[in-house]
């Protein structure tokens, strides 16, 4: 969801490190097309670049994808990204403290509860 993805790239802003690595997406089946075009329905009105192809034409342009049969609609975009578990878990934690959350291990939740401000 590219809302989500700013979110995510101001976390990167305020703590000055980068947490996602842009990679392709690729989505791909043989049975619901109806997925792979409401996918291409989102990202046109979206405005994100994507590319449709068979599972041959996938084979070609990502040789990983081997042996992909032409029955197989795919979905291909340069939208996705992966997290840095790690190096987020500890920045995500450092924010919540920043912003009055207290972070206690190995405590059993029993609730969970807004406090006025």
């Amino acid at each position: 969801n590219l809302e989500s993805i700013n979110l995510w790239k101001e976390i990167e802003k305020e703590e000055g490190i980068n947490l996602l690595t842009s990679i392709s997406g690729v989505h791909m089946t043989t049975q619901r097309f109806e997925d792979i075009d409401k996918l291409a329905t989102t990202a046109r009105k979206n405005g994100v670049q994507y590319q449709l192809m068979d599972g041959e034409q996938l084979s070609k342009k990502f040789p990983t994808f081997t042996d992909i049969s032409k029955d197989y609609k795919c979905f291909v975009h340069n939208n996705a990204y992966l997290i840095n578990s790690h190096r987020t878990l500890g920045r995500l934690q450092g924010l919540a403290t920043k912003y009055g959350a207290q972070l206690r291990d190995n405590c059993k939740v029993v609730d969970i509860s807004k406090q006025p401000s």
